[in-house]
């Protein structure tokens, strides 16, 4: 399985949770505040706090389809060498 894909779709399904999470708090908030004039004190820390980590995930996947389409990949190069290669 490529790897940068696997990496695209788990970004994508955070960044969609989080903005689902977002949707949910804000309906919650607009329904709490008609009820009884007190909005939740947190939803405006809790959205920048989701536009902040879905920015952070956009760099993260750009670099890793960069670094892919450069041909740099993150694995580990080994040698096996003989023991009679070795200096004495």
């Amino acid at each position: 399985m490529d790897s940068e894909l696997t990496f695209t779709a788990i970004s994508y399904g955070v960044i969609g949770l989080l903005l689902l999470t977002a949707l949910v708090l804000s309906l919650i908030s607009i329904w709490k505040e008609s009820r009884s004039n007190v909005p939740i004190k947190s939803l405006i820390a809790f959205t920048l706090v989701v536009i902040i980590l879905s920015a952070f995930l956009s760099l993260c996947m750009t670099y890793v389809k960069s670094r892919y389409e450069k041909g740099i990949t993150p694995h580990v190069k080994t040698e096996i060498v003989q023991l009679d290669a070795l200096p004495q």
